[in-house]
């Protein structure tokens, strides 16, 4: 099985490429564009791809969260691509109401089902994806993410201390048994 997370939330890099090219209003209208005219999940690939995303990554989403086989992450809810696409296409429009503003994007699998939640504040909109579990990573997490965690922990932790099933995150606070993690990303 492909390389998951395990019960956090993280920006990987196919968020990242996706805001900063939505972000940037150049590349704004043309990307949505793509993203509407892909009808499959291998065009958005592709669309990905020619807007700068490593080929490793576009793989990535091709042979796990796009195989509708029982290899690729949640084959009893494929496709799920249209789900995806229609909540960033959501979230592009939503963005793009007067004030333009910034989206911010992330995956969280947390839930049962496939799903998109667009948010809107006076600053960003924020898009979730929530999904199911995926098998634990088997890649170690390595470099800080701009993430945190707070939740009820053991209080024999202490900062430093690298925990979670897949060693992804490191307390930086103890308070009693109130612990804040920072979350690590590849």
């Amino acid at each position: 099985m492909g390389e998951g997370i395990f019960g956090n939330i993280v920006k990987g890099p196919v968020h990242q490429l996706v805001d900063a090219v939505v972000n940037d209003p150049a590349r704004r209208a043309g990307f949505l564009a793509g993203v509407r005219s892909a009808d499959t999940s291998d065009q958005y690939c592709t669309h990905l791809r020619t807007n700068g995303l490593d080929p490793r990554h576009a793989d990535y989403l091709r042979q796990w969260w796009y195989n509708q086989g029982p290899e690729g992450f949640w084959p009893w809810l494929q496709p799920i691509y249209p789900i995806l696409k229609r909540g960033l296409i959501k979230a592009i429009e939503v963005a793009d109401v007067a004030p333009v503003l910034s989206l911010d994007s992330y995956w969280s699998p947390g839930g049962t089902q496939v799903q998109v939640f667009v948010t809107r504040s006076r600053y960003q909109v924020t898009r979730i994806i929530l999904t199911p579990a995926t098998p634990p990573p088997t890649t170690l997490r390595t470099k800080e993410a701009p993430l945190w965690v707070v939740r009820r922990g053991s209080s024999s932790l202490k900062p430093g201390d690298v925990t979670g099933p897949a060693r992804d995150e490191v307390v930086e606070a103890v308070d009693g048994t109130v612990i804040t993690w920072r979350i690590w990303d590849f």
